[in-house]
């Protein structure tokens, strides 16, 4: 059986532009294309100013659940029963928000915030940096200042 030199020559274009448009997508995907850095987890904060929220002596955990950029969150009093601690970790906090570059903005239209009853709206702003958190957090219209440290889990 003869080939067909018109058949032989769309055969390897096809082919070739197979390979070349591989090649590109794929240099493409390595030089531009990288996933989040992992932040997820629970924050112990230490608020730089008072809160009539929280106490000194049981400090408020930002608690970070995390799916590519997108975020779910809570803060929550760092003695608060672990179905609520896991909540915002598996994407039901009560905070929204992206992460972008190791910043994060989380909010919320409605929340309670620790002891505080009252609803408000909360907006948190805050960058990552490793196992550190530094930011604000606006509640009430006030704003707190913050930092705070990755708590590490042993259960």
């Amino acid at each position: 059986m003869q080939m067909n030199p018109k058949s032989l020559a769309l055969y390897a274009g096809m082919i070739t532009f197979a390979v070349v448009s591989y090649a590109i997508i794929a240099d493409y995907g390595t030089k531009n294309l990288t996933a989040q850095e992992d932040i997820s987890g629970k924050y112990v904060l230490t608020l730089e100013s008072s809160s009539d929220c929280f106490t000194t002596a049981v400090p408020p955990l930002l608690v970070i659940g995390q799916s590519g950029g997108y975020l779910n969150a809570d803060v929550v009093s760092s003695d608060a029963a672990p179905p609520v601690l896991r909540r915002a970790l598996v994407g039901n906090g009560k905070l929204n928000g992206r992460v972008i570059e190791q910043k994060v903005r989380v909010e919320s239209p409605s929340v309670a915030l620790g002891s505080c009853s009252g609803k408000q709206p909360l907006l948190i702003e805050a960058t990552v940096d490793k196992d550190m958190v530094k930011g604000q957090l606006t509640w009430q219209g006030v704003i707190y200042p913050f930092t705070g440290s990755k708590k590490v889990s042993v259960a």
